[in-house]
């Protein structure tokens, strides 16, 4: 840690040193020289793309993290025409997570047509800084498949899929269609995926 802050301090070239040294800060507790450091960083090389992506991924580890700030950052970490396929899709689920669903729905196509086959393909069995902060959703079963199932929700215009090994597999086997359910989103290289389903709607807070 030392080396890299007296590197950072020197003047080191290029963004990788002020990046290390702001996820040291984070991982830390030191939220604000993290910022102050990514900050720095920006007002020396204000284009510099893995700098804005860095700062949106500090911004959203954030109690309360200002959403806008966070797509402008993630907005300026790729370019058109460029392969930064992880930073568009970052950008698709803080869209989501914005209510922005047709910039979504849009940005997702863009990843699916032009990320490498192998990018994203399946979807992560753990939460995230977008996804911890999603709410459960409510849907209707509209196809069944041997290992998988599509539903129906007011969530996405797109029929969600949901994969067995995402969900209690005694849940999933009971699945008929037309049921109702609610369940967690995910994301993949084609969008939201419905995970840890269970039968029912979503419960009404009084």
């Amino acid at each position: 840690m030392r080396a890299l802050e007296q590197a950072l301090a020197a003047g080191a070239r290029g963004s990788s040193t002020a990046i290390k040294v702001a996820r040291l800060y984070d991982a830390r507790g030191r939220s604000l020289e993290a910022f102050k450091t990514l900050q720095a960083a920006l007002g020396r090389s204000p284009d510099d793309r893995p700098t804005h992506h860095a700062m949106a991924m500090h911004l959203m580890n954030g109690e309360a993290p200002d959403l806008t700030q966070v797509e402008d950052h993630l907005g300026r970490s790729f370019s058109r025409g460029d392969r930064n396929y992880e930073s568009r899709f970052d950008l698709a689920q803080l869209l989501f997570l914005s209510g922005k669903i047709e910039a979504c729905e849009n940005l997702f196509s863009e990843i699916e047509q032009g990320a490498p086959d192998d990018f994203r393909r399946g979807t992560s069995r753990t939460d995230n800084v977008f996804t911890k902060r999603l709410n459960r959703h409510s849907g209707r079963i509209t196809s069944l498949r041997p290992g998988y199932a599509f539903l129906r929700s007011s969530a996405y215009p797109s029929d969600l899929l949901a994969h067995r090994s995402m969900s209690d597999a005694d849940v999933f086997d009971e699945l008929m269609i037309g049921d109702e359910v609610n369940f967690k989103i995910r994301f993949n290289r084609q969008g939201p995926t419905a995970v840890d389903m269970q039968m029912g709607r979503v419960a009404v807070r009084a």
